[in-house]
């Protein structure tokens, strides 16, 4: 029996997002993937070949298996913070690194960007801000760092707390505003500045490391099409 067209794109849309989240090295399991659908295996690697016909998958040989991972667009760029037009940045700079996202997800990315660097020129007191952006199909992840004031510090400072540690009750208790909202829709959130880490960057990696280094406020957010609603 043949399936529609519309069960035949949502087998492969839920394919694309197994393989997302795949880690390194890690083997897309097929037979679930057949037992969840009622096909058979055959007809999964069917699927495989014509996503990666399609570009949306990219398919390698690996001895005697196949290695599956996602395309990915990225960027890296300077923004200085002075009369800072966040949605002229989006146009120039971001928008075309997300525009594989689908519809949900490009929106909730577009929230967080706008969001997370609106901050940075109103609160940071710094000159330049420096974004990185790595998106596929179902998620982006987006990081920001000035070179401003810590975060955690100034806080700290202005209420007289004598640990910047007890300033991340005031993320971890906001009931209100952008940072409430941009933790509601993502799927892993961050801030580090002055030594202290609230939250959990989804995919850490020798990027984070190194954005964590220095004076300022680096923020991670990890927007995905499971939360982006």
């Amino acid at each position: 029996m043949s399936l529609s067209e519309t069960k035949r794109n949502e087998i492969m849309d839920f394919i694309v997002c197994e393989i997302a989240e795949l880690d390194d090295g890690e083997t897309l399991k097929i037979k679930p993937i057949a037992d969840w659908f009622g096909i058979t295996t055959q007809s999964v690697f069917r699927y495989l070949v014509t996503l990666d016909g399609q570009g949306r998958i990219i398919r390698e040989e690996n001895g005697h298996r196949h290695a599956y991972s996602l395309p990915t667009t990225e960027a890296t760029f300077d923004v200085a913070l002075a009369a800072l037009d966040v949605n002229a940045i989006w146009n120039r700079k971001a928008k075309s690194v997300v525009e594989i996202l689908c519809d949900a997800t490009y929106s909730a990315c577009n929230l967080a960007f706008t969001q997370l660097l609106a901050n940075a020129a109103a609160h940071s007191g710094g000159r330049t801000a420096l974004v990185d952006i790595t998106a596929n199909e179902v998620a982006a992840t987006v990081t920001i760092r000035d070179d401003g004031i810590g975060i955690f510090g100034k806080i700290a400072a202005e209420r007289g707390y004598v640990d910047a540690r007890v300033a991340v009750r005031t993320i971890e208790n906001a009931q209100n505003g952008g940072l409430r909202e941009i933790r509601r829709i993502s799927d892993g959130f961050a801030v580090f500045s002055d030594g202290v880490q609230f939250g959990d960057a989804r995919g850490s990696d020798a990027l984070w490391t190194h954005r964590k280094t220095g004076r300022g406020t680096s923020v991670r957010v990890t927007i995905s099409a499971k939360k982006a609603v």
